[in-house]
C-alpha cells in the first residue's frame, strides 16, 4: 500500500465499503451486538498501534455500508488499499470500496460518532495522532474549511475567467501553473498569493480554481483549504500556528479587515497582520497561504507585501474598465434580457472619468433593472419605487458627510457648510420639479490660519455634493498662482480657462488666492482675477470655486474686486484649534499609526499647545502632526538604550511624556500680501 516518497501533510478520507449482498448478513436493520462492537474496537486499537507512524483508520458506522474514516500522514500510503487491509483485519466482508477526501471537521465528527457507538477505545489517541487535539476540544469557531473538488479542466477554469470577468492576473497564473510539468512528489510552494477584490463571488471562484489547478499539477497534496478569519478575537497566534501545522501540503486562506492591519492590533484582542505574516512566512515552504482583502487599498497591499518580503507574493486584483468598456458591458447585460438601457444611465457613465470594477457594473445594472421592471414593465408599481427612492434620499448615508462631522473642532465651519449643503439640495429640488428660479452662485470663501483643515474640508464637500448628485464629478482641483498666471502676454486667460475646464463638475480650490494680486493693477495677476470672475459666472451650473487663505488677507482680496465678492455665497470661518482639540488630533493620528499616548503625556501636551497657540504663526493641525513625528523620533532614541530583545510590543507602541517636546522655531511664516511681477 506504499508508493513514492514519504510526505508531510495530513489528509482525511471517508471510505465506504458496501457489503456483499448474500445471506442474512445483508440485513442492515439487524442490530449490531455489544460484543461485535467491542471486537471491532479491540481490533481497531491493535491496528492503530501497528500503523501509528503512517496512517490511522477507524470504523464509525456498521450496517449494509461500513463507513470508515482514515487519517493519512505518509504519502506512500494509498488510502483505499489501506482501507481494504483494515477491513480484512476486522474480518468484515464487502463488495465495493470507495474513498473521498473530506474536511477535518468531518473527521472530528466521525471520531465522536465512533466513540458514542463504542467502535473505538481511545479517541484522544486518534486525535493526537492526527494532530487535531486542539480542534477536537471545540476551538473551531474562527475558521471554516472547504474541499476544492470541482475537478474542472484548464479550459473550464479559463472559461470561468472570461464568463465572470475574473482577474487577468489570476488568468495569467492559471496559464503559468498548467504550463509547468506535473510534480510526482510535493516539493513546496514557490509563492504565496494575495487576492484584492470587492466581489465575494470572484474571490470564492479564484481560491477554488487556484487550489484545484495546483492540486492537479502536484503542487499541493490536498484539495482542502482552511478559511481563517483573523479579524475574530478567537484566532490567536497559537491557534493559527496549529492550523498551519495540520495543513502542510494544503492551503490556508487568510481573511482580514482594516482593524488587523495595525501592528498593535493584539493590544485590542486581535491578531495583527504583522504576526499573521510572520506565521505565514515561517510555514510558506510547506503550507500555501492565500491572503484576501476586499479593499483595493495601497496601504493594506503595501503592508502585506512588506511583511512578506523574502517570500514571493503573486497579487490578483479586480479588472478595471474605462467608461467605454463599462458602457459595452452594461449594454451586453441588458441585451441578454432583451432590455434597452436608458439614456440617463448611459449619460451618467459617459460623464464619469472613473474606472469600474465588474462587480460595480453588476450592481449598477441590477439597480437600474429593478427600477426599470417596476416602472416600465409593471408601471402599476411605479409609486412604490418613488416611495423607496424618497426614503433612500432622506436617509442618505454619506460617508463623506460622516467624516466631516467626525472631524475634531471646526464648529463654525460645520454649521455654515451644513447650511450650504441644504441650500444646494433645495436648488436641485427646484430644478427637478421644473420650478423657475434664478440659480444663485454657490461659490465659497474659506478663511483661517494654516493647519485648520481647509483643504481636507473642501475635498469632503466635493464628495458630499457628488453623493447628492449636485456635482457630476465631485473632484477637488487645487491651484495656486503658478497654475493661473502666465509668464507672457496672452497666456494667463487660457491657463485660467484650462483650470476651469479641468474642474468641470467639481470644485476648483484656489489656495492663498490673494497671491494673485499685483503691486499695481493691469498686470498678469489682474488678468487672472478678471478671467476667474468671468468663468465663475459662465460655469456656475457645474463648477464651484472655493477661495482659501488668511482671514485679513482674504478680506482685502475680496474688497479689491466687487464683482468677485458678489459671486461668493458662503463665507466659511476656520477657527484655530483649542489645546484640547489639538490633543485629540494628536491622539487620533497616533491611533491611526498603531501608537498609544500614555496618560501622563496628556498634561504635558496641553501645556505645549497652550504656549504654541500664542505664536502668531501657529500651525494648528500641522503643528500637532510635527509634535507626534518628533515624539516618535525621541521614543526611538529612548528605547535604543535598552536591549531590543527585552522590549515588549506595548512599549514599542506607547509614547510617554518624556517623548514630547515643543517645536522650536517652528511655525510657518505668514506669506507677504501680493507678489510683484
Amino acid at each position: 500500500v506504499k508508493k513514492g516518497k514519504r510526505g508531510v501533510n495530513v489528509k482525511f478520507y471517508r471510505i465506504i465499503a458496501a457489503k456483499k449482498k448474500t445471506g442474512e448478513n445483508t440485513d442492515n436493520t439487524k442490530e449490531i451486538t455489544r460484543e461485535q462492537k467491542q471486537d471491532v474496537a479491540t481490533k481497531t486499537d491493535a491496528f492503530l498501534e501497528e500503523n501509528e507512524e503512517s496512517a490511522t483508520i477507524f470504523c464509525s458506522t456498521l450496517g449494509r455500508e461500513i463507513e470508515t474514516v482514515c487519517c493519512v500522514k505518509d504519502n506512500r500510503v494509498d488510502e483505499k488499499q489501506f482501507g481494504a487491509v483494515f477491513m480484512e483485519k476486522l474480518g468484515l466482508e464487502y463488495d465495493r470500496l470507495e474513498s473521498k477526501e473530506v474536511m477535518m471537521i468531518s473527521f472530528l465528527s466521525a471520531l465522536r460518532a465512533a466513540l458514542r457507538a463504542g467502535l473505538i477505545v481511545d479517541d484522544d489517541r486518534i486525535a493526537e495522532f492526527a494532530g487535531v487535539t486542539t480542534f477536537y476540544d471545540g476551538c473551531t469557531n474562527y475558521f471554516n474549511e472547504k474541499i476544492a473538488d470541482d475537478n474542472k479542466t484548464e479550459e473550464e477554469l479559463l472559461q470561468d475567467v472570461a464568463t465572470y470577468h475574473l482577474s487577468l492576473e489570476y488568468e495569467e497564473e492559471l496559464r503559468r501553473i498548467f504550463a509547468g510539468k506535473k510534480r510526482e512528489l510535493f516539493i513546496g510552494n514557490p509563492v504565496s498569493y494575495l487576492i484584492i477584490s470587492k466581489d465575494d463571488d470572484a474571490r470564492r471562484m479564484m481560491i477554488r480554481g487556484l487550489v484545484s489547478a495546483l492540486y492537479k499539477k502536484g503542487r499541493l497534496q490536498s484539495k482542502r483549504y482552511m478559511i481563517v478569519d483573523i479579524a475574530l478575537s478567537q484566532c490567536t497566534a497559537e491557534r493559527l500556528e496549529e492550523l498551519y501545522k495540520i495543513n502542510q501540503g494544503a492551503t490556508i486562506y487568510l481573511k482580514t479587515s482594516s482593524r488587523n492591519f495595525s501592528d498593535s492590533a493584539h493590544l485590542h484582542g486581535f491578531l495583527s497582520i504583522k504576526k499573521a505574516c510572520e506565521i505565514a512566512k515561517k510555514h510558506s515552504a510547506k503550507t500555501l497561504t492565500v491572503f484576501c482583502i476586499s479593499q483595493a487599498s495601497d496601504e493594506y497591499r503595501n503592508m502585506i507585501e512588506n511583511r512578506m518580503l523574502g517570500s514571493p507574493l503573486v497579487v490578483f486584483t479586480d479588472n478595471l474598465y474605462t467608461k467605454e468598456a463599462a458602457q459595452s458591458l452594461l449594454e451586453e447585460m441588458a441585451k441578454k434580457e432583451d432590455f434597452v438601457l436608458s439614456e440617463a444611465l448611459l449619460e451618467k457613465v459617459q460623464r464619469s472619468e472613473r474606472s469600474y470594477a465588474y462587480c460595480d457594473l453588476v450592481e449598477t445594472y441590477n439597480t437600474w433593472r429593478t427600477k426599470y421592471v417596476s416602472t416600465e414593465v409593471f408601471p402599476e408599481y411605479k409609486k412604490y419605487v418613488t416611495h423607496v427612492e424618497e426614503k433612500k434620499q432622506k436617509s442618505l448615508d454619506s460617508n463623506a458627510y460622516k467624516k466631516l462631522q467626525k472631524m475634531i473642532g471646526l464648529a463654525q465651519a460645520k454649521k455654515v457648510i451644513d447650511g450650504a449643503i441644504n441650500y444646494f439640495k433645495l436648488q436641485k429640488e427646484y430644478k427637478k420639479r421644473g420650478i423657475k428660479f434664478s440659480r444663485p452662485a454657490m461659490h465659497m470663501c474659506f478663511t483661517g490660519n494654516p493647519g485648520t483643515a481647509k483643504t481636507t474640508v473642501a475635498r469632503l464637500i466635493a464628495a458630499i455634493l457628488k453623493e447628492n448628485e449636485i456635482l457630476s464629478e465631485g473632484r477637488l482641483i487645487e491651484v495656486g498662482r503658478s497654475q493661473l498666471v502666465g509668464e507672457y502676454v496672452g497666456t494667463t486667460a487660457p491657463k485660467v480657462r484650462e483650470a476651469f475646464e479641468e474642474a468641470k463638475g467639481s470644485i476648483l480650490f484656489i489656495d492663498e488666492a490673494y497671491s494673485l494680486l499685483d503691486d499695481k493693477k493691469g498686470l498678469y495677476g489682474t488678468e487672472a482675477i478678471n478671467t476667474i470672475v468671468q468663468e465663475m459666472e459662465n460655469r456656475r451650473e457645474d463648477t464651484i470655486v472655493i477661495f482659501a487663505g488668511y482671514k485679513k488677507e482674504m478680506e482685502d482680496f475680496l474688497a479689491w474686486n466687487p464683482g468677485l465678492k458678489s459671486r461668493i455665497a458662503f463665507h466659511v470661518p476656520f477657527d484655530d484649534y483649542t489645546e484640547e482639540e489639538l490633543f485629540q488630533i494628536t491622539e487620533h493620528i497616533a491611533k491611526e499609526r498603531g501608537m498609544i499616548i500614555s496618560k501622563d503625556a496628556k498634561e504635558k501636551l496641553l501645556k505645549i499647545y497652550a504656549e504654541a497657540r500664542a505664536d502668531k504663526a501657529f500651525g494648528n493641525g500641522r503643528y500637532a502632526r510635527n509634535i507626534l513625528e518628533k515624539a516618535k523620533f525621541h521614543q526611538a532614541n529612548r528605547l535604543a538604550k535598552n536591549d531590543v530583545n527585552f522590549i515588549s510590543d506595548e512599549e514599542i507602541c506607547t509614547l510617554k511624556a518624556e517623548d514630547f517636546e515643543a517645536e522650536t522655531g517652528g511655525n510657518e511664516p505668514r506669506p507677504r500680501l501680493g507678489f510683484g511681477e
